[in-house]
């Protein structure tokens, strides 16, 4: 795959890092874990990654982003279906999960986006990444800042096939870029890339990283959403 850039990034992402095999469950009780680890472990999962071009900085980002939020995971459930049909079990068909996110604060971008105070954030998975493994790993009242494309007509080579049962209709459905999706730790309280370790990203994007508060005062001081 060549250098690519965009919103999409990220569900390609998903895609290549499941593609390899089976991602054994994080947390096969349903217990939920006390910190982000798992998370982290999932999203990642075997290492692989896309051919990109990640953005110089965070404000850079909530430039291009079509919203920029700060929020909390209040559920994970099965997302829309894409393919050939006329079901998911006819190949092609491509897998997603949807997460219902209650935004605290809309930092930058098209609040408009947003539904009765909701996104929904749409990530691609495969077979072998079940829902519940996804949802298993997610601690309890998980917050995150998010850099949010419009994904709503979703795959354009492909029709939907099976709707998110958690999407309300009308809704809009949002896709995370590869480098921003960013999960508040929920034992140390510091920011960690999602997809990307941000160590491996500009290092602007390092910088008050301590805190979802110092990272979006220091990146986002002036900033706010447009109508």
């Amino acid at each position: 795959m060549g250098s690519v850039s965009g919103g999409f990034v990220a569900l390609l992402l998903v895609a290549a890092a499941c593609g390899g095999g089976d991602i054994t469950p994080a947390n096969s009780s349903g217990i939920r874990p006390t910190g982000s680890d798992a998370l982290v472990s999932v999203m990642r999962g075997t290492g692989e990654s896309s051919d990109y071009d990640p953005h110089d900085s965070p404000a850079d980002l909530g430039d291009r982003a079509s919203v920029t939020v700060t929020g909390t995971i209040t559920a994970v459930d099965d997302g829309r279906v894409f393919g050939v049909g006329p079901t998911r079990h006819d190949e092609p068909a491509f897998l997603h999960l949807t997460l219902t996110v209650q935004v605290d604060r809309v930092l930058a971008g098209n609040k408009s986006l947003i539904r009765d105070g909701l996104v929904y954030v749409e990530i691609a998975r495969t077979k072998e990444l079940p829902v519940e493994t996804f949802r298993n790993a997610t601690p309890e009242n998980q917050r995150l800042v998010l850099f949010l494309d419009d994904y709503t007509e979703g795959m354009r080579t492909f029709p939907v096939i099976e709707e998110a049962p958690s999407i309300p209709d009308g809704a809009p459905v949002l896709a995370p870029y590869a480098e921003g999706f960013l999960i508040e730790d929920t034992t140390s309280g510091e920011l960690i890339g999602g997809f990307e370790d941000l160590a491996e990203l500009p290092a602007a994007w390092s910088e008050a990283s301590t805190t979802i508060d110092s990272f979006t005062a220091t990146h986002f001081p002036n900033r706010g959403p447009t109508d």
